[in-house]
């Protein structure tokens, strides 16, 4: 719908042991961080993923999934002002919206960072 190539940086036969060797192997650290960097827009349904986009700054769409940490999910999207970037399911998906970041993600950022050193200088 966006004229985007889908790229896929995870390998979906990485825990399915009766695939051969060669196709479970997962993407070094670098070409995962590079997929986010190179990115247009993020769809995910991991909690990284999200941080990721966050911390590249990418427009991205995350759908929820139980399975894999959804509470933390929606943990992060209210911390960010996000909640409207995570789906229920992919049939949520507006392809009319841009779904990039609000223009204060930086200043949201630093906030945080701010609260986090705080909390560290207390406990330290």
């Amino acid at each position: 719908e966006r004229g985007l190539m889908p790229h896929e940086l995870n390998n979906a036969r990485q825990g399915d042991k009766g695939a051969p060797l060669a196709e479970r192997v997962v993407p070094p650290v670098e070409a995962w961080l590079r997929g986010f960097d190179e990115a247009a827009m993020v769809l995910t349904d991991s909690f990284h993923g999200c941080v990721f986009s966050i911390v590249f700054r990418k427009p991205f769409v995350a759908i929820g999934n139980k399975g894999r940490g959804l509470s933390r999910m929606e943990s992060l999207m209210r911390m960010f002002g996000l909640e409207d970037h995570l789906l229920a399911s992919p049939g949520e998906y507006d392809a009319g919206r841009s779904y990039a970041l609000p223009g204060d993600i930086d200043a949201r950022m630093e906030g945080l960072r701010r609260r986090s050193l705080a909390f560290l200088r207390g406990i330290v």
